[in-house]
């Protein structure tokens, strides 16, 4: 009764810090299929029904940013790495307006970098999402709901590089334990929705028909596992 109590106060709480409703924010699984570039419609040009929309960026995108964000979606792990370091690289070094442009493109590609078999890919997309958050600060706001559910929940990955890779990104957009707090009360919705989502997650559904089962199986393991973290912890750590 009191964890109900808790959770209805932790609603309201939320209800309270979000805007004026502009529309329905969409649930996004952990893998991200459900579309990144649905919250970003003001980025990204979008309908439900287009399965080009994750990938239209405004014209004046760095044309080597691009590529390396198209890479991202490759198959090999190694491809993946040299495309996240360079794209850490790049988010570092470039002013924060060209690089908050490409912020719905690379929301749509984190979220299915989270479920990747490679570790060292999962570690080296938060390192990169770091490199992101330093330079675009405020300019991720209008993208924390869709980014949130995952961003949260892969903090409780089973491998635990990955995991505190995870948590530093997120203290790297948040450097304030009150700050964190309320990013989290703003999204508590979208945190729980994504939660949802993961239960409904199945070894068929997680990818496409080219990765091989074994992976598949592990991958909606470490889901599982993730999710159960997630509940042991009571929702919200003691200290965020």
């Amino acid at each position: 009764m009191g964890k109900q109590k808790g959770r209805a106060a932790s609603s309201g709480l939320a209800a309270s810090l979000l805007p004026p409703a502009q529309g329905t924010v969409p649930t996004v699984g952990f893998g991200g299929y459900h579309g990144a570039s649905r919250v970003e419609s003001s980025a990204l040009p979008s309908s439900s029904a287009d399965p080009e929309a994750s990938t239209r960026l405004p014209p004046d995108v760095d044309s080597e940013v691009l590529q390396h964000l198209r890479r991202l979606g490759r198959k090999d792990p190694t491809t993946k790495l040299k495309a996240l370091s360079t794209l850490s690289m790049l988010f570092a070094q470039k002013p924060s307006e060209e690089v908050v442009q490409i912020v719905p493109q690379w929301a749509f590609e984190y979220k299915k970098l989270l479920l990747d078999y490679n570790r060292e890919v999962r570690r080296a997309t938060h390192e990169t999402m770091s490199s992101l958050v330093k330079t675009v600060k405020k300019g991720l706001a209008p993208h924390l709901k869709s980014l949130m559910g995952p961003w949260w929940f892969s903090q409780f990955d089973p491998a635990l590089d990955v995991a505190q890779a995870a948590r530093h990104s997120f203290e790297a957009a948040f450097q304030h334990s009150d700050k964190r707090l309320d990013a989290l009360m703003l999204c508590v919705k979208e945190t729980f929705l994504h939660l949802n989502e993961n239960l409904k997650l199945t070894t068929q559904s997680l990818s496409d028909k080219a990765t091989p089962m074994d992976e598949l199986e592990d991958m909606h393991q470490r889901v599982c596992f993730t999710v159960l973290q997630y509940s042991s912890c009571n929702n919200f750590p003691d200290e965020i």
